[in-house]
């Protein structure tokens, strides 16, 4: 007869239960913006930090990067920059030229310098802005049109 087992003791993990009653979108958004920490997010829940940082597992890696994400924030245009003055000299390069195709390197250049641009509040795209006005003249008069239609089916059922 085999001897008996002894069960091992292994921490509890948080029940779905427990887990349930945590809003992760809101436990996130108190995570993240609000800056509170798993025990103080815990006691808006009623639940044990265990049992936020469980639920928030799927975002743990994420959150650990957030102070680096605000410095990239702060100097996103200036990086941009940077990258885009690289791929720049990769355009130049004869020899780097010979790892990557031309269309590759242009391309990436485009997406760069277009993330730039739109960092900046710059056009990413010309504007033909003659289009744009004719556009405009037309829905103005279409208004003054609609205005002028409006009115006189009002006269029309006054007078009846």
């Amino acid at each position: 007869m085999p001897p008996l087992a002894l069960p091992v003791w292994r921490p509890k993990s948080v029940s779905r239960e427990i887990e349930g009653r945590i809003d992760k979108a809101l436990a996130l958004k108190l995570r993240v913006v609000n800056k509170l920490s798993y025990e103080e997010i815990g006691r808006q829940f009623g639940v044990s930090a265990q049992a936020v940082h469980q639920a928030l597992r799927k975002f743990t890696g994420i959150l650990d990067e957030l102070p680096i994400c605000s410095v990239y924030e702060d100097s996103k245009a200036e990086m941009l920059s940077a990258v885009e003055m690289r791929l720049l000299g990769l355009l130049l390069d004869p020899d780097k030229l010979k790892e990557a195709s031309l269309n590759n390197v242009a391309y990436t250049f485009q997406q760069v310098f277009n993330a730039n641009q739109l960092k900046r509040g710059q056009a990413t795209a010309n504007v033909n802005h003659n289009v744009i006005i004719d556009d405009g003249h037309r829905l103005s008069d279409e208004i003054t049109r609609l205005e002028a239609e409006l009115s006189r089916l009002q006269n029309d059922y006054e007078s009846r």
